[in-house]
């Protein structure tokens, strides 16, 4: 009778994992299909040593929260594989400062897809720090936090397309 109970407890726990692993948090896929996020007309980020170079893409009032996850969305260098494909040459080389943004929230890694109907619609937050002049006693962190939402234009975020040049605190810029 015990040895009944157990394997009917366990057959049930099994059950519960089993059912647990296959659902998913909703919005937690990527989109179905192609969603990019990219600087588009030679855009760019200045200022960004590549060598500490962190970012991550999110969007603005998501509810769960959907962001780049896993997924690189960031190009320290032309030809750097991200999940968006290959950073094309706006994104310079490894150690001249300049970063472009190139995803597509379709990649793996991504966790969720924002909705995307109209212009403006789900603003994607885009947060690239780095360390300037590291291993001196004048080190200091330097970041940038830029926002655009969906362009029904180019059916993605044309990222900083309308930006031709500005600076933060002369430490990093977008041009």
């Amino acid at each position: 009778m015990r040895m009944m109970r157990s394997a009917r407890d366990l057959s049930s726990l099994v059950f519960l994992l089993v059912f647990c692993s296959m659902v998913r948090p909703t919005g937690a896929e990527p989109c179905g299909s192609t969603l990019p996020i990219q600087h588009f007309l030679d855009g760019t980020f200045l200022g960004l040593p590549e060598s500490e170079l962190a970012g991550r893409v999110t969007i603005f009032g998501a509810s769960p929260g959907i962001d780049s996850g896993s997924a690189l969305f960031v190009c320290g260098a032309a030809g750097q594989i991200t999940g968006g494909g290959t950073c094309t040459a706006g994104a310079g080389t490894s150690n001249d400062g300049v970063v472009t943004i190139l995803g597509d929230w379709s990649a793996a890694g991504v966790n969720g897809c924002p909705r995307a109907l109209a212009n403006g619609d789900s603003p994607n937050v885009a947060f690239v720090t780095s360390i300037k002049d590291e291993g001196t006693r004048f080190f200091r962190g330097v970041y940038v936090l830029a926002s655009v939402g969906y362009s029904a234009d180019v059916y993605g975020r044309s990222c900083w397309i309308s930006h031709t040049r500005w600076t933060i605190r002369g430490t990093a810029s977008c041009r």
